[in-house]
C-alpha cells in the first residue's frame, strides 16, 4: 500500500491540552491514503495518479462507540478533518471512519475513498491513531497496445456502464487518465479503427466486459 504523497496530517486541538477528569482522555488522527488497484489483465497492482487522491482534510470522520460497551451511545460526525478537534471523549472502545466522494457516481473525478480503524480512549491520555483510506470503487483505463497500433489507426472506443453512463477512449489514451466506476458494474465495449495497410475501416462490435470484485471492500479490480 503506497502512502499518498502531501497527506499524513494530524488533526488535534491546537491550544495547550488541559487536565482531563477522571474516565476521559482524547485521539489525535493522522491519515493516508493508499491508491494501489489491482489489474484484472496484468494481475499486477498499479498506484492511480496523484491527481485520484484527496487531500487529508477533505475526508469526512464518523466517530461511534462500539456496540454493547459503555460508549455505545457515543456519535460525533464531523464534514471535513479539518473541523476535528480531538474533544475529550469517556474512556472506553470506539470506531473512526473517513471517507471521501459519492460512490453512486462515476467519471474521472468520481474517485471514492474509506478507512475504518477501531481504538480505546484511555483516561487522562491523548493517544495518536493513523487511518488509511482505500479506493472502494472500481477503475476502467484502456491504452492501445504496439500489436494494435501497428495494424491499426485512429481507434475509438466507447465504455457503457451499467448505470448507462458513456465514456470514450482514444488512440492515445493512457492509464494516467483512468475512469471511476461503481464497484462490480457491468460493462459494454464497442470501437472503431482503421487498417494501417489499406485505410478501410472496420467495427468493433459490442461486448461486454466484468470487474471481478474482490472480497476485500478495500481493494478493486481495474482493466487496463
Amino acid at each position: 500500500c503506497l502512502l499518498s504523497r502531501g497527506l499524513g496530517d494530524v488533526y488535534k486541538r491546537q491550544e495547550e491540552i488541559p487536565e482531563t477528569t477522571d474516565g476521559e482522555g482524547s485521539v489525535e488522527f493522522r491519515t493516508t491514503t493508499c491508491s494501489e488497484v489491482d489489474s484484472q489483465t496484468t494481475r499486477a497492482q498499479t498506484s492511480l495518479p496523484d491527481n485520484c487522491k484527496p487531500s487529508g482534510n477533505s475526508f469526512k470522520l464518523v466517530v461511534k462507540g462500539k456496540e454493547g460497551t459503555a460508549t455505545a451511545e457515543y456519535l460525533a460526525e464531523y464534514t471535513t478533518l479539518s473541523e476535528y478537534t480531538a474533544p475529550f471523549m469517556p474512556s472506553g472502545d470506539y470506531t473512526a471512519t473517513i471517507s471521501y466522494g459519492d460512490p453512486q457516481q462515476e467519471g474521472s473525478t468520481a474517485f471514492c475513498y474509506q478507512g475504518a480503524l477501531d481504538f480505546t480512549i484511555l483516561a487522562r491520555k491523548t493517544i495518536q491513531k493513523t487511518i488509511t483510506a482505500s479506493l472502494t470503487n472500481s477503475v476502467i483505463s484502456l491504452e492501445c497496445g504496439e500489436w494494435f497500433k501497428k495494424y491499426y489507426s485512429e481507434a475509438q472506443f466507447t465504455v457503457q456502464t451499467e448505470a448507462g453512463n458513456n465514456f470514450s477512449f482514444t488512440h492515445s489514451s493512457s492509464p494516467d487518465t483512468p475512469i471511476f466506476v461503481k464497484p462490480g458494474s457491468k460493462l459494454l465495449l464497442k470501437g472503431t479503427a482503421v487498417k494501417a495497410q489499406n485505410g478501410v475501416k472496420v467495427e468493433f462490435p459490442q461486448q461486454q466486459l466484468s470487474l471481478i470484485h474482490i472480497s476485500e471492500p478495500t481493494r478493486q479490480e481495474a482493466i487496463s
